[in-house]
């Protein structure tokens, strides 16, 4: 069982769609191997990085951003473990892209509530979505998000280099 703890909400599945089953410790554990799982994260960061720059951050209510923000992040941190277990070069290379994207965007995400500890896992403030305002959550998950789009730019990256057969 990973250091984080997800609730197995609507949005989290979404982002995961038919790799669902990979939303729960017991999928993760029993039915998937680590390349399978690898790319069903890169798949799942991909979808909940395009729901976030579709999403109308000023139009919603602040739960609806803060589950919708916590998927994210919680499909960001399988992403991390997913990859921190695989023994592929290309893909420790990839999260080493990736944390390093993080690093370079650090400041932000706590402006909008979100730090990382020290293994890269980002955690979320519980009243990040109530006080921060939907126009900074915008901008820092919208769709002129440059971190958004470099973090994008690398889960498409990591869903070819897996191979899914290994």
């Amino acid at each position: 069982m990973s250091i984080f703890s997800v609730a197995n909400t609507y949005n989290l599945r979404m982002n995961y769609g038919t790799y669902h089953a990979y939303t729960t410790s017991k999928g993760r554990e029993q039915e998937a191997s680590v390349s399978k799982l690898n790319y069903a994260d890169s798949i799942a960061l991909r979808r909940a990085v395009k729901r976030l720059a579709n999403f109308d951050f000023e139009e919603v209510e602040s739960s609806d951003i803060e589950s919708r923000v916590r998927a994210f992040v919680d499909t960001y941190n399988y992403t991390t473990e997913s990859m921190g277990k695989s023994d592929d070069k290309n893909i420790y290379k990839i999260g080493k892209e990736m944390k390093a994207l993080a690093k370079e965007y650090s400041s932000d995400l706590e402006n909008v509530g979100i730090t990382f500890d020290s293994n890269g896992y980002m955690k979320m403030s519980s009243t990040a979505a109530k006080t921060i305002k939907p126009a900074k959550m915008e901008k820092m998950f919208g769709s002129d998000s440059e971190f958004m789009k470099k973090l994008d730019k690398i889960a498409k990256r990591l869903s070819k280099r897996v191979d899914t057969y290994a």
